[in-house]
């Protein structure tokens, strides 16, 4: 399985994008206002996807740091 783990400035917490082979599965696992960037705030998740599994290209409003913490 692959798991990915991401902070995002800016990201809703209603996330519309799906991979072709189903849902992949997420969990929030923090939120924090961002002090000196008001209206903005990180958002620390994890994305896990079954083999092969992957979500379509896109974007999102704010910064992305990703990586992938196995598979």
């Amino acid at each position: 399985m692959l798991a990915l783990e991401a902070v995002v400035s800016k990201l809703p917490l209603a996330f519309a994008h799906e991979s072709g082979d189903g849902k992949e599965q997420r969990a929030v696992l923090q939120v924090h206002a961002l002090l000196n960037a008001p209206g903005k705030k990180a958002i620390m998740l994890t994305v896990s996807y079954a083999p092969v599994q992957h979500s379509p290209a896109h974007s999102h409003p704010g910064s992305v740091f990703a990586y992938v913490e196995e598979g």
